[in-house]
């Protein structure tokens, strides 16, 4: 039976705290009797990360739903990576949609006056295969933002960190990651600028949202990558 994958909203990880690490999960035998360390090799490794969220009275009733949602264990959640550090989406934002969402093509927004989700973007210049640790950027739909080092990014909601950068022509940039591309790109796709990933807890725990009379939950959400698709 299919897990259910339930969309984070971006304002719910507005965490205390950005902890989003990869797990490269090496393995070794051990050390050889000279003392001299014996080979690493990482088996598959994964996202994990750790956010302690402040949650009030409205947002504490999303994430119930969500909780719910999930399933416990059984579901998968899709999570926007929050790192304002790396990228903060107004930094393409040159006509409000961060704050109102991006209108129809004809105008149009939503009946409650707002549009679609604004999820700014980079798309591939030229295709990679999965396990490459490069790949081009066309940077002209993000109005020319180029990905900065340290920054996380994602295809396919398949995380990766930008480790180097180099123009390579106008617009396009050669960009340097880890993880290894978990899944190929064709020339064209997007890369986004605030990553997502699809997690799932590691152990069965309460959503922890107990609150007071001031009506604030401060849960910490622990998630480890989902890596079968």
């Amino acid at each position: 039976m299919a897990r259910p994958i339930v969309t984070v909203p971006a304002p719910l990880m507005r965490a205390l705290q950005v902890a989003w690490d990869p797990d490269w999960r090496g393995q070794t035998s051990g050390a050889f009797l000279s003392g001299v360390s014996r080979p690493v090799n990482n088996a598959f490794p994964r996202w994990v990360g750790q956010a302690p969220l402040r949650l009030s009275r409205d947002m504490i009733l999303q994430w119930r739903a969500i909780e719910a949602q999930a399933e416990g264990r059984r579901g998968i959640y899709r999570v926007p990576m929050i790192d304002p550090l790396g990228f903060d989406p107004g930094e393409t934002d040159t006509n409000g949609y961060a704050q109102t969402g991006v209108p129809f093509s004809n105008g149009q927004t939503l009946a409650n006056g707002l549009g679609l989700a604004f999820e700014p973007f980079v798309t591939a210049g030229a295709a990679a295969d999965a396990g490459a640790v490069s790949l081009r950027v066309d940077t002209r739909p993000s109005g020319g933002f180029v990905p900065r080092v340290g920054q996380y990014l994602s295809h396919d909601d398949w995380p990766m960190i930008v480790t180097a950068r180099r123009q390579h022509a106008t617009d396009f940039w050669d960009l340097d990651v880890q993880m290894p591309l978990r899944a190929a790109i064709s020339f064209g796709d997007p890369i986004m600028l605030r990553a997502h990933g699809r997690f799932e807890r590691p152990e069965e725990t309460p959503g922890g949202l107990s609150y007071g009379r001031n009506q604030r939950a401060e849960p910490t959400l622990v998630l480890q990558e989902v890596l079968t698709r």
